[in-house]
């Protein structure tokens, strides 16, 4: 992911993800991501109820 930078970013902090982006050799887009739904589903109590059959056979394993 390529970070354009902006305003809405202070100087500092593009700094700091490009540099990130660099050597760790990762998209700030998947940390992210991968963090903003781990917070939302942690607590979610929907994560523990099976999915309907009809449902189930939608997904690939």
């Amino acid at each position: 992911m390529r970070i354009p930078f902006s305003t809405i970013m202070r100087a500092d902090l593009y700094l700091k993800a490009k540099r990130v982006e660099y050597w760790d050799r990762t998209s700030l887009r998947e940390i992210i991501m991968e963090t903003a739904l781990e917070a939302y589903l942690k607590d979610n109590p929907s994560t523990q109820m099976p999915l309907p059959i009809k449902e189930r056979k939608n997904q690939s394993p």
